[in-house]
């Protein structure tokens, strides 16, 4: 049981930012996913709180705060999960010392997770029964049956201390079988059979998690999926991507972003960023009026280098308009702080990429509009990310 109570985090985290919408029922408002994440933190159900913040940043994805708090709850949850599958440790130890009340007060402080109904399981249906195991007097066997059966008992509560669900069961059908008249031993062997065919559901769910995770290049979070399959046809499969597979895949994962950071580091490839307007292609010519109107276009249209260009044509036009030369030198220095600003997204992007989160990185490359590494953020979206995608993809196979 050890494990069993542990919640499966990214099957949660994938319902949490979808917005499940269908013709007869309406999407769900920022506002509405607000009120819902209050009402769940109140009644202190932080999973839901999670959910429901990460379904309003889905509603509004510019709303950085609002995508940060459901980070923040979303580890939170994480966190509470680890705490119950401590609980569920520590319940099943006193289990096998026969401190029922003290375990069923242990499996009641597991509060939500997908395996919050196997703690209730236990405490309204197999703690019980083993209460009246233990109280059994086994008056129907003799002596050296009763201590074999009991043995199996003991045997198969050891099991679910340690997590080895599949061999518990074997033990409890033991018992059953040695006693066929003892209704609750039968009913725990039929009972924890099917937490064991649950169990190897999950394992599936975590099998094909891993797979996932390590297609987005995040292999810490694919390598913990991979260790909670604990038995069962997909341990060997498991094993494989442990011992093999990610780490084949993370050597060519290191060795692609090692020949691009080297690419990067070429002073050849890296432009100098002199916080100067970039050298003009064509400058705009025209009237002074005509210039005018090119620069309020441009800028209206977020063309902020273009834009310059066209006040500083203007004011090479007219030298005497003051005004028209103190805009001409704002504008400037508003392109030098955007240029400034390209250079973090750049910054953020590699860092991003480093960690294997190829579709955060996108938009950030997406959102260096000009200057000197516009070119570089281009090649990043038009070649190497798609090269890097394609490296994982066919290392899956």
């Amino acid at each position: 049981m050890g494990k069993l109570l542990l919640a499966s985090l990214l099957a949660i985290s994938t319902g949490w930012c979808a917005t499940n919408t269908t013709r007869s029922k309406p999407v769900e408002t920022k506002a509405q996913a607000l009120a819902r994440a209050s009402k769940a933190i109140s009644e202190n159900r932080m999973d839901e709180a999670a959910a429901a913040y990460c379904r309003a940043s889905a509603a509004d994805l510019r709303d950085r705060e609002l995508a940060n708090q459901c980070r923040i709850f979303k580890r939170s949850v994480a966190k509470m999960l680890e705490l119950f599958d401590g609980y569920s440790v520590d319940a099943i130890t006193l289990i096998s010392a026969g401190r029922f009340d003290e375990a069923a007060d242990q499996f009641a402080r597991i509060r939500f997770g997908p395996d919050k109904s196997l703690a209730d399981d236990w405490i309204n249906n197999k703690i019980p029964m083993l209460r009246r195991q233990a109280s059994a007097a086994y008056a129907n066997l003799d002596g050296a049956t009763a201590a074999k059966k009991m043995s199996f008992l003991t045997a198969g509560n050891r099991f679910v201390a340690e997590g080895k669900l599949d061999e518990a069961a074997k033990q409890y059908c033991e018992a059953a079988t040695i006693d066929p008249r003892d209704v609750d031993v039968a009913a725990t062997c039929k009972s924890t059979q099917r937490d064991v065919n649950k169990q190897l559901e999950r394992f599936d769910q975590y099998l094909a998690d891993g797979i996932s995770l390590a297609g987005q290049g995040k292999f810490d979070e694919a390598l913990a999926e991979f260790r909670r399959i604990k038995y069962g046809p997909n341990k060997a499969t498991a094993d494989d991507w442990i011992k093999n597979k990610l780490p084949q895949l993370n050597a060519q994962t290191a060795q692609a972003l090692n020949a691009q950071a080297q690419a990067l580091r070429n002073p050849q490839a890296v432009q100098a960023r002199s916080l100067v307007l970039p050298p003009l292609i064509e400058t705009p010519r025209g009237s002074k009026a005509d210039l005018l109107a090119g620069a309020a276009k441009t800028q209206g249209d977020g063309r902020l280098d273009e834009a310059a260009r066209y006040y500083c044509a203007a004011s090479n036009l007219d030298p005497h308009d003051a005004d028209l030369a103190a805009t001409c030198k704002a504008t400037q220095r508003d392109v030098n702080k955007q240029l400034e600003r390209f250079d973090q997204y750049l910054a953020d992007g590699l860092a991003l990429v480093n960690q294997g989160k190829y579709d955060e990185a996108r938009p950030i490359f997406q959102r260096i509009k000009f200057g000197p590494i516009k070119a570089t953020a281009d090649d990043w979206l038009r070649n190497k990310l798609p090269a890097l995608e394609k490296t994982k993809t066919d290392a899956q196979r």
